[in-house]
C-alpha cells in the first residue's frame, strides 16, 4: 500500500471519519514521517511539497473506493478504506 493513502486514511479515520483537506493537511504528519522535502515549498505555487501528495492521492482513493467526496474539499473514509487500514466497521 502506498504511504501516502495509507496515512491519509489514517488520518481521515483519527478525525471521525469525515475530514475537511485541511485538516488532512493538519493531522497527515501525525501518521507519517516527513521528509526534509515533503516540507519545501513548490516551485510554483510555493505550498509545502507534501500537499501536492495529498491532493493527488485524494483522487486516487475516490477512484478506487477508499474515499467519497461529501461537499468540497470535504472527504470521508468509506468501510472499504477502513478496511484497508485494517479497522473494523
Amino acid at each position: 500500500m502506498n504511504k501516502w493513502q495509507e496515512g491519509m486514511l489514517q488520518s481521515v479515520n483519527a478525525l471521525g471519519g469525515e475530514a475537511a483537506r485541511q485538516d488532512i493537511y493538519r493531522d497527515l504528519p501525525k501518521q507519517l514521517e516527513f521528509r526534509e522535502s515533503d516540507w519545501r515549498g513548490t516551485k510554483h505555487g510555493r505550498r509545502p511539497a507534501f500537499q501536492l501528495q495529498v491532493r493527488s492521492h485524494i483522487k486516487d482513493l475516490q477512484d478506487i473506493g477508499d474515499l467519497v467526496r461529501v461537499y468540497r474539499a470535504i472527504y470521508a473514509i468509506t468501510p472499504k478504506g477502513r478496511r484497508r487500514i485494517g479497522v473494523k466497521g
